[in-house]
């Protein structure tokens, strides 16, 4: 008998987790890698332009999207019965709805909105039509994860995450000054989205069904607390210091921040195959398969970060110029809260297919007013690592709460206490150490070969859910 193909021996799950892992780990690589370029031809006042665009991003999302992508892994479990294209279809034309409405809601409050967000009338449009687009290809990207369809989605992600940088530095270099890094993701955007929006309406011209827009905004509206303070936990502390520190501040923090969120590249694949099968166990009643695979996966995510921070300092000297470089501790903070990021966000979908909102937005209301009342007191005291700090402890909030809410619903642990308690011990041993020896490398490169050892056995539970 010949031997198997590699790609035959992988189940569908765990092929579509790494090609989903491949591609935003090329994705964002490049994205990092033109980083230390950008802030060298940018000025630190040019890019806290463009890191409270990016800011303001979120806010507009929920506002005029709802975040309507969001219900298609439960709504393409709830209509699985060959109805999924006029799903896909409907949600596209719930979204092309909200879209004309804000559009129009914002000429009539144009001048109140500016001030609001600090940016003029022609970012706030684009700021809207960008949020569109990154809408639309998470209706796409989602319906096309639910089927396993991963080489398409990877290809498009690779795409957009290679051209839009490149084509911002091509920009840039012209002597557009900063505009370009905002105008270049549009345009990238646009040229994915306007054929995939009429690929979905040839696959489907149902654009409007009654029962879809039923489900959708039952299951949006009552959300949208709980989306607005997820945005305000990922962005209160960039917005604290833009008031509290300026404009330039706030652009050497966002560098940071972008640094310190770079491992999110292997979590975020990680996380775009784990969700819709924790949906796939949900709706089959086998919560309990949930728990060794959410636990393996919070133990790769705390080694990924760790590994990450060990080299951290060599990795921002090579991303950033010399004047970024008072803001780097900034960054263990912020890159620890990744791992409760992940977990929550795994958590979270798993209340959303409970069909929970009053429990989740509850949640995220708590988390969201430790983001605020921890970033006023203690940027206005640690200047960026409170800001960094804010961030942790605000997510470590949401990750506890969700847990907890979980098992009250669901009946089961979906983290093992003994394994949770322990990956955490672990973070912040190994976090305080690298970062009091930031300034040497021996002993990190040590610390280092000691992570690695730790992380054998979950490499090998890694394989055995693999292959």
């Amino acid at each position: 008998m010949r031997q198997m193909k590699f790609s035959q021996k992988l189940n569908t799950p765990a092929a579509s987790s790494i090609w989903y892992t491949a591609s935003s780990v090329i994705s964002r690589g490049i994205g990092f890698l033109f980083t230390p370029i950008f802030t060298r031809l940018l000025s630190p006042t040019e890019y806290g332009i463009y890191s409270l665009y990016v800011s303001f991003m979120g806010i507009f999302t929920v506002l005029t999207t709802l975040e309507v992508s969001s219900v298609m892994y439960r709504g393409l479990a709830k209509f699985s019965d060959g109805r999924e294209e006029d799903f896909t279809a409907s949600v596209l034309g719930a979204q092309l709805t909200l879209t004309s409405l804000a559009l129009i809601i914002y000429a009539c409050l144009r001048h109140a909105v500016n001030v609001f967000t600090g940016l003029n009338t022609t970012l706030t449009l684009f700021l809207i039509i960008q949020v569109f687009f990154n809408s639309v290809t998470g209706i796409y990207f989602a319906r096309q994860r639910y089927a396993y369809e991963y080489r398409r989605v990877s290809f498009i992600n690779v795409a957009i995450g290679v051209m839009t940088p490149l084509f911002s530095l091509i920009l840039i270099r012209a002597g557009y000054g900063g505009a370009p890094r905002i105008v270049s993701a549009l345009i990238v955007s646009a040229a994915f989205v306007i054929p995939i929006t009429v690929g979905v309406i040839k696959s489907s011209r149902k654009l409007f069904a009654k029962d879809v827009w039923s489900f959708v905004f039952r299951s949006t509206l009552p959300m949208i607390p709980h989306y607005l303070s997820g945005s305000v936990i990922a962005q209160a502390d960039k917005i604290i210091i833009s008031h509290t520190l300026g404009t330039a501040a706030v652009g050497k923090y966002a560098v940071a921040y972008s640094v310190g969120i770079a491992i999110t590249t292997a979590t975020s694949g990680l996380s775009l195959a784990l969700v819709p099968w924790m949906t796939r166990k949900l709706k089959q009643r086998q919560e309990k398969k949930i728990t060794p695979t959410l636990t393996l996966c919070g133990s790769i995510a705390c080694s990924a970060v760790l590994i990450f921070l060990c080299l951290l300092p060599e990795i921002f000297v090579l991303a950033v110029s010399e004047e970024y470089y008072d803001v780097m501790a900034a960054i263990y903070p912020i890159s620890l809260s990744i791992v409760f990021s992940f977990m929550s966000g795994a958590l979270t979908s798993c209340l959303l297919y409970c069909e929970r909102p009053l429990l989740i937005t509850r949640n995220s209301l708590i988390s969201a007013a430790v983001a605020v009342v921890s970033g006023l007191i203690l940027i206005s005291r640690l200047g960026y690592v409170g800001g960094g700090i804010s961030t942790l402890i605000s997510y470590a909030v949401s990750f506890f709460l969700n847990l907890y809410t979980s098992k009250k619903l669901l009946g089961e642990e979906l983290v093992e206490k003994r394994s949770g308690i322990i990956n955490l011990a672990i973070l912040f041993l190994f976090g305080i150490l690298v970062f009091m020896l930031r300034r040497y490398f021996i002993s990190r490169i040590l610390i280092l070969a000691a992570i690695l050892l730790l992380a054998l056995p979950n490499i090998k539970r890694c394989k055995r859910l693999v292959f």
